[in-house]
Formats: structure tokens, C-alpha cells, sequence
């Protein structure tokens, strides 16, 4: 009896030991196949990273060199043939000269070409693969500045001195205006001069309510104490004075209504609420 219960103890023994190294084994296995997948995923992970890096280069070399964006065709728009041409020199967007269109930054070539002072305002636009689009508006010219030593420029309205020019070349006739020294003009800056302001505040107003009376300005003559004097085609000067000149417009514009102004030489509007002309011949004064 005592026999079989040592054989029935030392059979239940090993089964307890096959089943705990079964056990181990099976942990171990499950141990290992969570091995075995984790890395089979950082192995596939490590692959198509590779493969994603040697992909995204390739691209942005596609991108960056090849000749499949190099810049092919300028579109100007709003501009001058002279001025685009000089804006393509500065912002450095020749066609054909190996510039890479998806690399051109388009906020920083719109600074650099708007130091041109005749630019009021561009913008650049990509239009892939190879054409860039220029959309622009010039300051036109509102008249010629002449110094006192004799240098001509084109000048804004807003007193911005645009740049020198030949009178002689000149497509079209603008007023002349006077009085300023060279050491005061610097091309690219707003001249800051009181006479001036007033002038010019009066040339745009001119301009804009009568054209007509705008067409026969041939000089304004700035003075510090004199102010604003306005030679006319025909021979009519006009003595604005100092102070606000455009507050004068409508007095001259009384006086160009009235019969026989056209054979006036001289008016003087800086009384207030009265007209001094002179005549070839005669001289009189007009209560508005």
C-alpha cells in the first residue's frame, strides 16, 4: 500500500513539473512571438522610412533642379516696357537665366523691385511650372521738376521726385515747376517743401475738376514768401500767394468764366473775396 502511494505521489510529481515546463514553454513562446512581431514592425518601419527619405529627396530635387521649373516666361501687366525692364534687372527674373520658380520668394522680390520709385505697387505670382506673373501700377508723372541749377525731374504727386528726365524726349507735356534748389531733390524721396505741397495739391485738384484749365498750366514758380505764381499758355500769370492754393481754384475758375479773360495778362487772387486783373491794356479789379 505504502508502495502505490509513492508511485501515485512521484506520478503526480512529474505531472506538475510537465506541466509547469509546458507552462514556461508556453509563455515563452508567447514572449517570443510578441518579439518577433515587434520586430518585424520596427524592421517594415525602418524599410519605408528609408524608402519614404530617398523618395522625399528625390522630389525635392525634382523640385529645386530641375529644368522642368526653371523660369521660362515673364507676363508683365500694368507696366511700362521701360519699366518692366528695369524691374526685371532689380528683382533678377530674367527668363532663361536658370532661376528655379518654386524657389523664388515672391514677398521678398516685391520689396526689393518696390526701392523703384516709380512703383506704387506689384505683386508676384508663380504659374507653374515656368511662368511668372507680374501685376503692377506706376506713379504716374504729375510734372516736371526744374532746379534752380538747371536738372530736370519727373515728379509725383504726392512731391516724390521719380527720376531725371530729358526734356527733350519727353512723349507728352507736363507743368513745369520751379524754384527748388538741386541740394534739396534726391530721386526715390518726397520732397518736403510748403510752396510745393500747396502747388501740387493744386495741380491734382486742377487736374481732376478742370482738366481744361489743367491743359493750359505751363509753369508754377515756387517762391517762400511769395508762394504759388502760375504761368499760363497765352500768356496769363496767375498770383496765388502764399498759403493754401487749391482754396484759390475757385476764384480762377470765376475769372476764366468771365467774358474777355482770354485777353488778360495778369490776375491776382490772394484778397479774399476779390479778383485784381490787368489787361494788355487796361486794369481792374472783380468783387465775386
Amino acid at each position: 500500500m505504502d508502495e502505490l502511494k509513492q508511485d501515485t505521489n512521484r506520478m503526480i510529481t512529474r505531472r506538475r513539473l510537465r506541466e509547469r515546463a509546458i507552462g514556461r514553454l508556453k509563455a515563452f513562446g508567447g514572449w517570443l512571438k510578441i518579439v518577433l512581431c515587434y520586430s518585424l514592425l520596427f524592421l517594415l518601419a525602418v524599410a519605408v522610412t528609408g524608402v519614404g527619405a530617398f523618395s522625399g529627396k528625390a522630389f525635392w530635387l525634382f523640385l529645386t533642379q530641375s529644368p522642368y521649373f526653371e523660369l521660362a516666361v515673364v507676363d508683365s501687366r500694368g507696366l511700362s516696357v521701360e519699366l518692366m525692364e528695369e524691374v526685371t534687372e532689380i528683382a533678377k527674373i530674367q527668363p532663361q537665366s536658370g532661376r528655379n520658380l518654386f524657389l523664388m520668394n515672391c514677398d521678398r522680390m516685391e520689396n526689393i523691385a518696390l526701392r523703384h520709385p516709380r512703383l506704387r505697387n506689384i505683386a508676384f505670382e508663380k504659374d507653374y511650372p515656368r511662368r511668372l506673373i507680374v501685376k503692377g501700377e506706376e506713379r504716374e508723372t504729375m510734372a516736371v521738376l526744374i532746379s534752380k541749377q538747371g536738372e530736370a525731374y519727373a515728379l509725383y504727386e504726392w512731391g516724390i521726385v521719380l527720376g531725371e528726365v530729358n526734356l527733350r524726349t519727353l512723349e507728352r507735356s507736363y507743368p513745369i515747376i520751379t524754384g527748388i534748389p538741386s541740394q534739396e531733390i534726391s530721386i526715390g524721396k518726397q520732397l518736403r517743401h510748403g510752396a510745393l505741397d500747396s502747388a501740387l495739391e493744386m495741380l491734382v485738384a486742377m487736374k481732376k475738376e478742370d482738366p481744361d484749365i489743367f491743359a493750359r498750366v505751363s509753369e508754377v514758380q515756387l517762391d517762400d514768401e511769395e508762394g504759388v505764381l502760375v504761368y499760363f499758355k497765352g500768356g496769363l500769370t496767375a498770383r496765388f500767394g502764399p498759403g493754401s492754393a487749391v482754396e484759390k481754384l475757385p476764384k480762377l475758375k470765376y475769372f476764366f468764366d468771365q467774358p474777355g479773360s482770354e485777353n488778360k495778362e495778369y490776375v491776382n487772387l490772394m484778397y479774399p473775396n476779390e479778383i485784381v486783373f490787368r489787361g494788355k491794356e487796361t486794369q481792374g479789379h472783380d468783387t465775386e
